[in-house]
């Protein structure tokens, strides 16, 4: 693991048969929604007991991740300005996906001056819903980890979505002024001088 860095997350698996599938059951959750998950160190067993017998064995993980601590070292290194690119949202109906849509256009939009759109000929409006009508912990809910991983850090979403068939995704564009970088972020990655 020579010139790597991680991110660690700390999760709590259970099982009504053993310790092992307790840790598993960990594992497995945290590959749902995290990707690249290279190794689980388990940092406590314990049991949860009804009655004077074992009702659950439990297994606290700590998993590591490449991704963001390693994202936000090479900007740091290289002092990138902006990063952009774009997200990707599962399927290929924007009305299934109006939620997560329409909360990114009214939630997290780039400013006026620094807007960019989809081309005309690709262009899918993502204001799908009256932005009144629209929980915003429901609607960053909604959307994919990585996604919302760019948005809690700082980063807005260009006007219009294109969707990608061949992907089966619908794709926004991100958008991303590292001067955006929220605070806990910096912090977390050393980044704060």
């Amino acid at each position: 693991m020579a010139d790597s860095v991680y991110k660690f997350i700390e999760l709590v698996g259970t099982s009504s048969e053993s310790w092992e599938k307790a840790a598993a059951a960990a594992v497995n959750q945290a590959s749902k929604s995290v990707r690249d998950v290279r190794v689980a160190e388990i940092v406590q067993l314990d049991v949860t007991i009804e009655n004077g017998k074992i009702k659950s064995y439990r297994a606290k993980a700590i998993t590591m991740q490449l991704l963001w601590r390693g994202i936000i070292v090479y900007l740091d290194r290289y002092a990138v300005d902006v990063m952009f690119g774009c997200g990707s949202l599962p399927g290929t109906d924007p009305d299934a996906l109006k939620l997560p849509l329409s909360y990114l256009h009214h939630f997290h939009s780039t400013p006026d001056g620094q807007r960019m759109s989809a081309r005309p000929e690709l262009y899918v409006p993502m204001n799908r819903m009256a932005k009144e009508a629209i929980d915003p912990k429901e609607g960053l809910r909604a959307a994919p980890p990585l996604l919302k991983g760019y948005l809690r850090a700082g980063a807005a979403i260009g006007d219009g979505a294109v969707i990608d068939r061949q992907f089966g995704t619908i794709d926004v564009f991100i958008y991303f002024p590292l001067s955006n970088i929220d605070a806990r972020y910096k912090h977390r990655f050393g980044l704060v001088t």
